[in-house]
């Protein structure tokens, strides 16, 4: 019997298994984060919060250019032909380069962008006050991600899901609730630019932790490689998946920013802890996706594309379903969840809430496409229905927004996640030929060939 596939399958089982429980304590720990947010400032200080961790994000997409998930499928590839010395000069290629496209978003975002989007286009005093902190925050996401992702193509799986990516770390998240605990139990109110600060200082010290760890992991002194040529390869991998990336989170993000131009920032507040609430659900799902990412593309290189449908099945049923089922009880429920992590403020965020929950379940329906249209080598296309479906949101959202008010921007939003996932549900087939839907009968079907065979 042949022992590589028994050996993939145990590797992803318990990596899966040890970075399901990291991201579920930093999953429980970002519920009490936001709701201590919302506890300590007022609404309309919450709103100038999530603005700037939107402007942060974005900023923080950007400026990684495409690399983390372009690293992942490198790291892979290379590890994949036994070619380790490669593995890691092209991490220290990748990092070394991240250094100018990072530190250009954070400047300008800082000196330019976050001083005229608060002044000129949404009126924000609280976003106006946080102009050097989203900078810094953008830059500290950033290289959190490009770590999270560095170690997961080392097969570093826990490692992985400790640091964590465009979501906070365990370091990160546990220093925040700790110190704005405190704050809460001491005075019961924080201004916004503090709690931001300590919510950025988590991230930093997370990013200085698992950085150092990760230098032990790669070290590229007497590698031969032509570096060069790495970096030539990264830039032409990674360009597509830039674009997507940030269309990507632009179209998650457009939506927020209609609110904050046409309404005003306790409207923003409302959408944004419904938003961020869908968010937190989904972390199960991308757990296990960043798991298996690196295989993907180790089984690709290989040319298995059995396997490889066979892996992407399981992954769909695996998450889908236990997925489905807690989004469904969350729609249902979304009012009790809301007050228990809010407060009685924020019950009024339910029907955003429930019309976001059904566009997140159609896109659970339809299984890990992007995933393994981006690790199979279609970041192309990826970036093309990204950027069709982003232009979509944002005009169908300013034609809704003044007549229809935030439910109707929900529903917009909502609709262009279920239309983006059958974009890519069709691109997979077509592609890596295969399905990535949810196919509980069809792994029945495999695993009672696995028993008899």
């Amino acid at each position: 019997m042949d022992s590589k596939p028994s050996s993939v399958r145990k590797r992803i089982v318990h990596g899966t298994a040890w970075a399901l429980v990291v991201r579920l304590l930093s999953g429980g720990l970002g519920l009490a984060l936001y709701g201590l947010i919302a506890r300590l400032m007022s609404p309309e200080e919450v709103g100038g919060y999530f603005l700037g961790l939107s402007l942060a994000t974005v900023g923080a997409t950007l400026g990684q250019f495409g690399l983390p998930q372009t690293l992942t499928r490198r790291v892979a590839a290379s590890l994949a032909t036994g070619d380790e010395a490669e593995a890691r000069a092209v991490v220290g290629t990748a990092f070394a380069f991240a250094l100018i496209p990072v530190s250009l978003v954070a400047l300008a975002l800082s000196a330019i962008v976050v001083p005229v989007v608060a002044d000129e286009l949404v009126g924000s005093s609280h976003l106006g006050t946080l102009a050097l902190l989203v900078g810094i925050w953008a830059a500290a996401l950033a290289f959190q991600s490009l770590i999270s992702d560095a170690f997961r193509g080392f097969h570093k799986l826990a490692l992985a899901a400790l640091t964590g990516g465009l979501v906070n770390g365990l370091v990160a998240v546990g220093v925040s609730v700790t110190v704005l605990g405190i704050l809460w139990a001491h005075s019961g109110e924080a201004r916004v630019a503090m709690v931001v600060g300590v919510v950025v200082a988590g991230l930093v010290l997370n990013v200085a932790i698992m950085g150092s760890i990760l230098v032990r992991h790669v070290k590229t002194s007497g590698c031969t490689a032509d570096q060069g040529a790495i970096l030539q390869g990264l830039i032409v991998d990674a360009w597509p998946l830039a674009i997507n990336a940030t269309a990507l989170y632009l179209g998650t993000n457009a939506a927020l920013w209609v609110v904050a131009i046409y309404l005003d920032e306790a409207q923003v507040a409302l959408y944004g802890v419904a938003f961020r609430l869908v968010v937190l659900t989904s972390l199960p799902a991308k757990v296990v996706g960043g798991a298996v990412s690196s295989t993907i593309a180790d089984l690709h290189s290989r040319g298995e594309t059995k396997r490889l449908e066979r892996m992407v099945a399981t992954i769909a049923c695996a998450v889908g379903v236990p997925a489905i089922a807690g989004l469904i009880l969350l729609t249902a429920f979304g009012r009790e969840v809301l007050e228990l992590v809010y407060g009685s403020t924020y019950i009024a965020a339910y029907p955003i809430l429930a019309a976001l929950l059904i566009g997140e379940i159609i896109r659970t329906l339809l299984g890990p496409a992007m995933l393994a249209l981006i690790m199979t080598g279609h970041g192309r296309d990826v970036a093309n229905v990204t950027t069709g479906t982003l232009l979509s949101v944002v005009l169908a959202a300013i034609a809704v927004v003044e007549p229809w008010g935030l439910l109707g921007v929900a529903i917009v939003n909502a609709a262009g996640m279920a239309v983006q996932g059958i974009a890519f549900w069709m691109l997979a087939r077509r592609r890596c030929g295969f399905s990535t839907h949810v196919r509980p009968m069809y792994v029945a079907k495999l695993n009672r060939t696995d028993r008899t065979s």
